[in-house]
């Protein structure tokens, strides 16, 4: 058998089991680290989508959330882990985490309003994704904890606390969607 055909046998045969392990307690802290970086995340949306002129309402933000920013991160920990192989699960997972966010967070406010209009709502939401978001990513990351090592979590957790992800990734996926919506 191919060794990427095995990896995805594994990963398969994985995403049917109970979970037997847990995640190093390094990837599990990361729930901590993500919490204060979303502090900075309205004046991003400020700076790099609504001076943009766009118009966002929470079902857009629905899609960028997904897309451009626990898509990010998964895709990112995937990539800091060493395991590019399982790169086409980054979106399954970020779906399935997003789904659960919209409904901790977003039920209930579904209006049409413009998110660069309504500072309430937006603060409300990154107050419910700073509780909300990284213990959803790690639950759904959860089922893949027999292959990730201490070592593993200790490079994506200096990651998430570096730099990169928050003034380059997410970004430069604000600026992707600024390009592309409606104004």
């Amino acid at each position: 058998m191919h060794p990427q055909s095995l990896l995805v046998w594994l990963a398969t045969l994985t995403l049917s089991m109970p979970a037997t392990a847990s995640l190093p307690a390094t990837c599990t802290s990361m729930q901590d680290v993500v919490p204060s970086h979303l502090d900075t995340f309205p004046t991003l949306f400020q700076n790099h989508i609504c001076s943009q002129g766009c118009k966002p309402t929470m079902t857009d933000f629905k899609q960028f959330l997904s897309q451009g920013i626990i898509t990010q991160i998964i895709t990112a920990a995937i990539q800091q882990m060493g395991l590019q192989q399982f790169s086409s699960l980054a979106d399954p997972i970020a779906e399935d985490a997003t789904s659960k966010i919209e409904q901790k967070c977003m039920s209930g406010n579904t209006t049409g309003k413009n998110l660069c209009d309504d500072g309430k709502s937006l603060a409300a939401l990154v107050d419910c994704l700073k509780t909300n978001m990284m213990p959803q990513i790690l639950a759904d990351v959860d089922q893949f904890s027999i292959f990730v090592t201490d070592d593993m979590c200790r490079k994506v957790k200096e990651f998430v606390q570096g730099p990169e992800l928050w003034e380059i990734t997410i970004p430069g996926a604000m600026d992707d969607y600024a390009a592309t919506s409606l104004k």
